[in-house]
């Protein structure tokens, strides 16, 4: 289930190019998947996905175990969040949850992952990525002069 409010995100367009455009409110996106001949028998690949609105009737099986929390907060991925230049924001404050890891944006490089708000029940609506690069639109790039707080690898600069 998805909500769309404004305009669509540009990255929409680039991470699924087989998929109709989202109607504003509530909708149901179901993926496709096909097998692929080339591959293992039951191996699959993307195939794009179909978008119901209006009225849906669907059965929802939900299993009250850790997993709850992220069925309800969470998009699978990481991928529609804003980047947070890091070398022009102020380090994350003291009491925030924080991992390093690729970027969803961009899985060569490195990210930092911020939570400024662990108390809350949404992990994923309260947290940041900052990066040292601009991967949208390449605007900036500051690999080559990480901020002195940036606890994360960096990648070598091309």
């Amino acid at each position: 289930m998805v909500y769309r409010e404004g305009a669509l995100h540009p990255f929409y367009n680039a991470m699924f190019p087989q998929c109709p455009e989202l109607p504003q409110g509530y909708s149901l996106v179901s993926y496709r998947y096909k097998e692929d001949p080339a591959l293992p028998p039951g191996q699959t690949y993307f195939d794009g996905c179909d978008v119901d609105s209006g009225r849906v009737q669907m059965d929802l099986f939900i299993e009250l175990d850790g997993r709850f929390r992220g069925y309800v907060c969470e998009h699978n991925t990481s991928a529609l969040r804003t980047q947070v230049r890091a070398a022009t924001a102020t380090p994350p404050p003291s009491g925030s949850e924080t991992y390093c890891r690729n970027s969803s944006f961009n899985t060569q490089e490195p990210a930092l992952y911020v939570n400024r708000h662990p108390e809350r029940y949404c992990v994923s609506a309260n947290t940041e990525v900052y990066t040292l690069r601009d991967d949208w639109d390449g605007t900036w790039d500051d690999r080559a002069t990480p901020p002195a707080w940036w606890p994360c690898a960096t990648s070598t600069v091309p």
